[in-house]
């Protein structure tokens, strides 16, 4: 860290700045059991001297005036114009709040100084319309230039390794193409339900949570052209492409679930028809899987968590094969690129059996930094790759907005009940059945186990 930072958080708890602090240390040794023991180091004390904590709501005037003076104090105490970033990790219906309180307060003249930035949290409105609603009143005060738009799962490793895996390795940049894949299937489950997070998931559900956002992250930077660029840190520019690729869905190609007790969950609806699950089937219309079936789904309290990518390779002998060639790239537990053949089996000679190749991250010399972690050095670098441009979000919700409609205004999907602890409504597996495929989660649940 530099010489002259500080941190400041502005909330309506009623804390002071020794509250704030023990809240952060709290939170990171929780986190970080195996470092529990920083709190009592010199370099922790020294970091929390840079900590203090504005007590204001939202929507009180005086507050924003509290803060543009705090950080008045500051550059006159450092002597310097330092760099301000706004980080909105609120829930989505206070952006409006406080870009309104910025943008009305003499913080507006601190916002619009091309040093300063913006970090917002998933999801960037509620629609394709109230996206571009929020997207102007960030402009009013910001650039797009200032703007990070902050998905976590582009700062993990695993998903940004997927391009170089499918670049410079001749077997993979020749495999996975559309000439080869017979489907694709992208999963992002947990085992947890919506906890104390009843009252957003209400407004949002799993779609708006999840698909509009991580899954479609997950796609196309796993799908995007290979570059010729020879750059290896490669640029996502392409993520937009393959978004806008997408092809609708019919009515026919979506399973909705909501687990068994939800409506029982504080802050929900005792008759909510919310999904916490969805299977959805789509495809791309342009590019290297142009016309490859895509399943994906999503959903709370199922059997296992997990975020990965499966390319199902074509099956040649499918009355022999049992289990076809899958390329799985797991992103998050148990980190992992996976691969399976068949071979003769040894004892009897006249059957096959199917092994694996496990590439594990946690046997490599390259240790995976937080996702968080490695976006905030990449924020404070002004790096942006890894961050979500509106041209994207506006694309997502376009795909994602009928979906919603579907469910929740036109009542056309019905949301199917299903058992805590599977891996969702039945009907969900029957999506991949009709189709002659079956969903293969489970074939890799204990690679790179610890």
């Amino acid at each position: 860290m530099p010489k002259n930072y500080s941190i400041i958080g502005f909330a309506r708890r009623k804390w002071n700045n020794l509250d704030f602090s023990n809240e952060m240390t709290n939170r990171y040794v929780k986190n970080h059991q195996s470092d529990s023991n920083i709190k009592d180091s010199a370099a922790w004390q020294d970091f929390m001297q840079h900590v203090d904590y504005l007590s204001s709501d939202f929507s009180n005037a005086q507050g924003y005036d509290l803060l543009e003076a705090k950080l008045n104090e500051n550059d006159k105490e450092w002597g310097e114009n330092s760099e301000k970033i706004f980080y909105l990790a609120v829930p989505p219906e206070s952006y409006d709040t406080i870009l309104i309180n910025l943008t009305n307060s003499g913080l507006s003249k601190i916002c619009r100084d091309n040093t300063s930035k913006l970090v917002i949290e998933k999801p960037f409105g509620h629609d394709a319309k109230s996206a571009l609603a929020l997207n102007t009143q960030v402009l009013k005060i910001f650039s797009e230039e200032q703007v990070y738009r902050i998905d976590h799962v582009l700062g993990k490793d695993p998903l940004m390794d997927i391009m170089s895996f499918r670049k410079y390795n001749y077997v993979l940049k020749n495999l996975l193409k559309k000439e080869h894949v017979d489907h694709i299937q992208i999963s992002y489950t947990e085992e947890i339900g919506v906890a104390d997070r009843g009252e957003f998931y209400e407004r949002n559900g799993v779609i708006r949570d999840v698909i509009q956002n991580h899954i479609l992250q997950i796609l196309s930077v796993s799908t995007m052209a290979v570059s010729s660029d020879p750059t290896i840190n490669i640029p996502l520019t392409e993520k937009k492409t393959i978004i806008e690729s997408l092809r609708s869905i019919s009515t026919t190609e979506i399973i909705a679930g909501q687990y068994q007790g939800y409506r029982s969950e504080h802050g929900v609806n005792s008759s909510s028809n919310t999904p916490t699950f969805v299977a959805i089937k789509t495809s791309l219309t342009s590019g290297d899987f142009r016309d490859v079936p895509i399943y994906i789904r999503a959903g709370k309290f199922l059997k296992q968590k997990t975020a990965e990518i499966l390319f199902i390779l074509k099956n040649e002998y499918p009355s022999l094969v049992e289990l076809p060639n899958i390329i799985a790239f797991r992103i998050q537990p148990q980190e992992g690129v996976f691969m399976n053949f068949s071979k003769r089996n040894n004892e009897n000679p006249d059957e096959l059996e199917s092994i694996s190749l496990d590439f594990c991250y946690h046997n490599s010399n390259n240790k995976i930094k937080d996702a968080y972690e490695k976006l905030l050095l990449d924020l404070l670098s002004s790096q942006k790759n890894a961050f979500v441009h509106i041209d994207e979000v506006l694309a997502s919700w376009d795909f994602i907005d009928p979906v919603n409609r579907m469910i929740e205004e036109d009542k056309v999907i019905k949301v199917h009940s299903y058992e805590k602890g599977t891996m969702g409504p039945i009907e969900a597996d029957e999506l991949l059945v009709r189709d002659g495929r079956k969903w293969y989660t489970d074939k890799f649940a204990l690679a790179c186990k610890i």
